[in-house]
């Protein structure tokens, strides 16, 4: 790491640059945080405040192991232990995962996110900033209504929004889809100088801590003021995941098309049973 002394042997420009970055990055009121009751993020209602939130594992969940966060991790590493490329193994685990998220029904978290987040718009904008990609777009919008929400309401802008260093995402019906590869934090002040908007402060929230930390690095480097939540709820059930019940929901899924919970895919007899009625 350079120190000062070391920094002022750059030449001048530099110098002064690198300092006014310092300079900013101290200004700007940034805070990372643990978030484990969702409802408490009202707190943080003010004019001119922007409200950004993740959907997996954040919002909603899906109803059954197979399609979840946990799952598409493990099986991303599956497919890379057998012998597949990064890129064969996330193309192979994207298609799997649109074609169950598109029969996927969800819950919410926690019992008033909705009604949170809808409490939120009466005042804020507020916007979903997922990794999705705009394949799932309408499997999305029908799930996240399912459960009463609808980013619709009270969102930063109505028009349709690329952002011109990530070429797959696409802004539309208040929903941000970073596209392939994208970085949540790059992408939102990406997508605040595509638009113009400016923000007195943003709320972020995340289950992902590398989410968390990427959208606060990039908010700070901007010089905007945030606060950056590690939403923590559904800890526990990510720590808890059954690898062997995803499996029994797929070879079900492969072979009927249907959608089994998790206490069926745990009793073997139903399983087998419907397994021999197809």
């Amino acid at each position: 790491m350079q120190t000062f002394l070391s920094m002022t042997k750059l030449p001048k420009i530099r110098f002064f640059l690198a300092l006014a970055i310092l300079i900013t990055a101290s200004l700007v009121h940034a805070d990372i945080k643990d978030l484990f009751h969702f409802r408490d993020i009202l707190d943080d209602m003010a004019p001119g405040v922007f409200f950004v939130f993740d959907n997996d594992n954040t919002l909603t969940r899906p109803k059954q192991t197979l399609g979840s966060n946990q799952w598409y991790v493990w099986q991303l590493q599956q497919f890379q232990s057998q012998g597949m490329t990064a890129q064969q193994a996330f193309e192979k685990t994207e298609a799997l995962w649109v074609k169950i998220e598109n029969k996927t029904e969800v819950k919410l978290t926690e019992p008033d996110v909705a009604q949170t987040i809808k409490i939120i718009q009466t005042k804020n904008a507020t916007m979903l900033e997922t990794a999705r990609s705009t394949d799932l777009h309408k499997a999305t919008v029908e799930q996240l209504r399912s459960v009463g929400i609808n980013f619709l309401v009270n969102p930063p802008s109505r028009s349709e929004v690329t952002v011109k260093s990530n070429p797959g995402s696409l802004y539309t019906d208040g929903i941000f889809h970073m596209g392939n590869g994208g970085d949540k934090g790059k992408d939102l002040v990406g997508f605040l100088k595509e638009t113009g908007l400016q923000f007195t402060k943003i709320i972020f929230a995340d289950d992902q801590m590398e989410n968390v930390q990427a959208v606060s690095d990039a908010l700070t480097k901007a010089g905007i003021a945030h606060t950056a939540y590690h939403y923590r709820r559904e800890d526990l059930i990510v720590k808890e995941f059954k690898p062997e019940t995803a499996e029994i929901q797929m070879r079900v899924f492969e072979k009927t098309g249907a959608l089994i919970p998790d206490r069926i895919a745990e009793c073997s007899n139903k399983v087998d049973a419907l397994l021999v009625t197809q």
